[in-house]
């Protein structure tokens, strides 16, 4: 009898966590992968005392004949740029997005000379076009679960690293490495219901840059994209 028992209760504990795996399993939120493409606009920010390929502007004297570099900002130096770039990354537990790509922005400069608030200023003999080729990584985080809500906010990190090419006019075309630290953020609002294919969704996809190297230009980027979720990986 005590055996019987002992069998009934070692039973009783199997079905038991049988159950409760399978309820986890049941819990837990299916994985997706998504294909992005995105498009934004760029406010630049800071100050520098050069251009990517170009190095620094150089140094000079002030009126106490002390020797100070030129500096700018980036309203003196930069317009409006834009970038485009493509993405593959994946939704796990329907909050931790991540994703690599390829990213191209357009450096726009205004035409110098460019002069600080005390007057002095510095002129290119050739300004150049400024193309930059990235890859790309994000880890984002979104704060509703994006399965369950039609629209889902985030918020992440970014990292860029690639080239700048120079296309001078007068002179041979020139390169640069360097690389920029980003915050992300924005929202996802779905566009279709899920189904056993996937759906689609639009996406805001902005960020804030703080920190690059090589005097590559920050900006604060405004912009969409359009995304497909599907199951896959």
């Amino acid at each position: 009898m005590k055996r019987i028992r002992n069998l009934f209760l070692l039973a009783l504990a199997t079905v038991t966590v049988a159950a409760a795996s399978a309820d986890a399993i049941v819990r837990v939120s299916p994985r997706w992968t998504f294909s992005e493409i995105h498009f934004s606009m760029g406010t630049a920010h800071g100050d520098y005392e050069g251009l990517p390929t170009l190095g620094d502007f150089g140094t000079y004297y002030d009126d106490f004949d002390r020797l100070r570099a030129f500096e700018f900002e980036a309203d003196d130096l930069y317009k409006t740029a834009w970038s485009i770039g493509l993405n593959i990354g994946q939704v796990q537990a329907g909050h931790i997005a991540y994703s690599f790509g390829f990213r191209y922005s357009k450096h726009e400069l205004k035409p110098s000379p460019w002069f600080m608030p005390d007057g002095y200023g510095i002129e290119l003999q050739d300004e150049p076009d400024l193309h930059q080729f990235d890859l790309e990584l994000n880890l984002n985080f979104f704060i509703l679960d994006v399965n369950e809500s039609a629209l889902a906010p985030y918020i992440g990190m970014g990292f860029r690293g690639g080239i700048t090419n120079a296309d001078y006019s007068l002179f041979e075309d020139e390169q640069s490495a360097n690389m920029a630290l980003a915050v992300n953020f924005g929202a996802d609002l779905r566009l279709t219901q899920p189904t056993k294919s996937g759906y689609w969704a639009i996406s805001s996809v902005n960020s804030y840059e703080f920190v690059s190297t090589d005097d590559r230009p920050k900006y604060l980027n405004i912009g969409g994209g359009l995304k497909y979720y599907f199951k896959g990986w």
